[in-house]
């Protein structure tokens, strides 16, 4: 009884090799010679042997011949076979295994069992099907590993991405490739202390009508890019030294350099922000400041959409296609917008009640109709308070970025956990946004003068 017990414990832990079909081999064998230089030339060096083969038994012909092996060839399968025809099948055969051999992607059982002993296996217990690995063309110190899922669970893989390691490589990122394939991203970087990704300019989105800017760079060394045209506000939360005001400032430097308007508004004196900040935009430090501010873009709201009225236009996008005399974006930035929102009202005067009253008013209404004429809103925390922002204003942030964070912060910001999940303790740069969905990297500007003094204005 303890031998079955021990036996039904192994087979348990042993994994199923998934079955292959015939499209999925020739897709694995596409994939080994695609990828991987020595197996290509192994493939057109056995070609050419095979060729030169057919060639010279194509012109010895009837000169061929017969021997043991051919002899007893014809016996087996009772016929009297030519020698020349015999030696066109042997070397087809031999060539066709050669191509076989080729094409099984080596330490396919190992690296399967890696990620079956990772806890992702399909409703059989079946593992998936190792494609294919090769170095990240967009980033050379990555390595990609491409999968058949095998009816295994995307969502398992998300889950139990911390535990696949294979040959001193963990995962960085995920990525579903069509309906039944999967890519991982892996590294042998620290993630808790990644390297910088530096800014270059070069990486400026100069759209004559859109406003895009660069937020990052992905496991897989995509750029993500957030066009401001479409979805207009953003929030951007972390907590302390995560790398969130870094990445505010990414987004504003890139802003101005475009030509377009900032407006910061940071309660803390402004200590994040060099000389040069204070020469091309306007900074706020006090709420009354802030309230002017905030009326002023009303009234220009007002301004900029009796314009769009006049124009028959629907937007500044539009507007601008049509004109010369084009419309600026204007972003609106809090560096910690709890420093204004979070308060205690009852701990405030009549007076001070209905001043916050309106700045709430004032934001809600750049929230909702901002994007119509190109007014946008920038709003930064690291306080995780579930009030910090009203529902009628979140429901207008399309854009969430999340840096380091614990559970109840992740969940404002992104709706789950993932933050607190996949962030490794301590990194700094490293963020999961709403709509990449995946683990990225900030860009880092080591000179902000570089970008600002070369700006627009």
């Amino acid at each position: 009884m303890r031998d079955n017990l021990n036996k039904e414990i192994k087979n348990n832990r042993e994994y199923k090799k998934g079955k292959i079909t015939i499209l999925q081999f020739l897709e694995i064998a596409g994939n080994q010679f695609y990828h991987s230089k020595l197996k290509l030339i192994s493939l057109i060096i056995g070609t050419i042997v095979l060729g030169i083969i057919l060639l010279i038994i194509h012109n010895l012909g009837a000169k061929i011949p017969d021997n043991k092996i051919l002899m007893l060839i014809n016996n087996i399968l009772g016929t009297n076979i030519p020698s020349s025809i015999i030696a066109v099948i042997l070397a087809i055969l031999f060539y066709i295994i050669y191509v076989i051999s080729l094409a099984i992607p080596i330490n396919s059982n190992k690296i399967c069992e890696k990620i079956y002993n990772a806890g992702i296996v399909n409703y059989a217990r079946g593992t998936a099907i190792f494609i294919a690995s090769y170095i990240n063309p967009k980033d050379k110190n990555t390595m990609i590993y491409k999968f058949f899922t095998n009816s295994t669970m995307v969502a398992d893989w998300e889950k139990n991405m911390s535990r696949i390691e294979i040959y001193g490589y963990i995962v960085k990122g995920i990525k579903r490739l069509g309906n039944n394939k999967i890519l991982l991203c892996l590294t042998k970087e620290d993630l808790s202390n990644p390297k910088p990704k530096i800014w270059s300019n070069d990486y400026l989105q100069k759209d004559e009508i859109e406003l895009k800017v660069v937020l990052g760079v992905d496991a897989f060394g995509n750029q993500e890019i957030w066009n401001m045209s479409t979805i207009p506000h953003g929030l951007d939360g972390g907590e302390s030294n995560s790398g969130k005001t870094s990445s505010v400032k990414l987004v504003l430097a890139q802003v101005l350099a475009l030509g377009h308007n900032v407006i910061i508004a940071d309660f803390k004196n402004a200590i994040d922000y060099e000389k040069i900040w204070h020469d091309k935009c306007k900074i706020v430090s006090t709420k009354n400041d802030l309230l002017m501010v905030l009326d002023n873009l009303i009234e220009e709201y007002d301004i900029r959409a009796n314009k769009l009225l006049k124009a028959s236009v629907n937007n500044i996008d539009n507007y601008n296609k049509g004109t010369t005399n084009k419309m600026k974006h204007i972003i609106l930035a809090f560096d910690e917008v709890a420093e204004v929102l979070s308060v205690n009202k009852k701990y405030l005067s009549k007076e001070e009640q209905q001043q916050l009253s309106r700045i709430e008013e004032n934001i809600e209404k750049i929230a909702r109709l901002g994007r119509m004429v190109g007014i946008h809103l920038l709003l930064s925390t690291q306080r995780p308070s579930a009030d910090l922002i009203s529902g009628q204003t979140r429901t207008n942030i399309g854009y969430r970025i999340c840096f380091r964070a614990d559970e109840i912060l992740s969940n404002i910001i992104l709706d789950n956990k993932d933050a607190s999940e996949k962030i490794p303790k301590n990194a700094r740069g490293l963020y999961i946004s709403n709509v990449n969905k995946t683990l990225a990297q900030c860009y880092w500007i080591d000179d902000y003068e570089k970008i600002l003094n070369n700006s627009k204005h």
